[in-house]
């Protein structure tokens, strides 16, 4: 027995052309899978830098944080003080006020000032300074001897206190204004 057949032939070769796409394919799916693991790799190191970073900040924000504020008791009282020096500064003729911005502007934002007795007919005053360390109101002495409104400045005593668990150092200053 014979069989005969008489299969057409194409006019182009589809065998080759799919196996040319087939492994185009193949190829350019290995391509993205291998950019995808870097990918995958860069982020995965990204993600433990920033849970790093995110423990440190979480760290830094549950630590205590001293109390640089004032009670509302303190803040009342000194209130009342601001209250009653520029009552005597108007009656005084402003004076005080000139000697207080001198002062304001001296004074670092660390310190405070406690306590202030102005005579205005000498230009002198006694003045308290207070804060958490010597250095700031070392800073606060030096830049007040080296202003020219000032004829002197004498560090009349240096003390500590301690106030919320705090340590405080205060600086008892005489102040005379250079009279123009």
């Amino acid at each position: 027995m014979k069989i005969t057949t008489n299969f057409s032939v194409s006019p182009f070769n589809a065998a080759l052309l799919l196996m040319v796409v087939f492994w185009g394919s193949v190829l350019v799916a290995a391509l993205a899978a291998v950019g995808l693991s870097l990918q995958t790799a860069h982020l995965r190191q990204a993600q433990k830098e920033m849970a790093g970073q995110l423990a440190r900040l979480e760290n830094r924000q549950a630590a205590p944080r001293p109390q640089l504020l004032p009670t509302h008791k303190e803040l009342a009282a000194l209130k009342q003080r601001v209250a009653a020096v520029s009552a005597i500064s108007v009656v005084q003729g402003g004076d005080l006020s000139v000697f207080l911005r001198k002062i304001e502007m001296l004074l670092p934002d660390e310190a405070y000032l406690v306590s202030l007795h102005y005579k205005q007919a000498t230009g002198e005053a006694q003045v308290t300074a207070e804060a958490g360390s010597a250095e700031v109101l070392t800073e606060f002495l030096r830049g007040l001897e080296k202003d020219k409104g000032f004829s002197g400045v004498l560090l009349a005593r240096q003390s500590q206190r301690i106030s919320h668990d705090k340590k405080l150092v205060q600086f008892d200053l005489r102040i005379k204004e250079r009279l123009l």
